[in-house]
């Protein structure tokens, strides 16, 4: 084995079909972003939403939002509150 798999790409390279986030170096335009789904609740959205927060979400936030699980226990800045007022807002 030459070990190929294990070369690092060459600098300045992205994978076909990436597309870099455009807001890397500009929090405030981040900040405005809107959620084209927002107040969208037909079946699929719904349905759609939640295999994402299971995926991505739950692990820290919990299944029920309130962000404590055993992995937020060891995490320096815990997950925020997904059920409060302000979350919600």
């Amino acid at each position: 084995g030459d070990k190929v798999q294990m070369r690092q790409p060459p600098k300045g390279t992205l994978p076909r079909g990436y597309t870099p986030y455009p807001y890397a170096s500009d929090p405030v335009a981040a900040e405005k972003q809107v959620n084209p789904l927002a107040g969208q609740t037909a079946d699929e959205i719904m349905a759609l939403g939640k295999k994402k927060y299971e995926i991505y979400c739950m692990v820290c936030h919990g299944g029920d939002g309130l962000g404590a699980t055993p992995v937020a226990e060891k995490m320096a800045v815990k997950p925020r509150n997904l059920i409060n007022a302000e979350a919600k807002a």
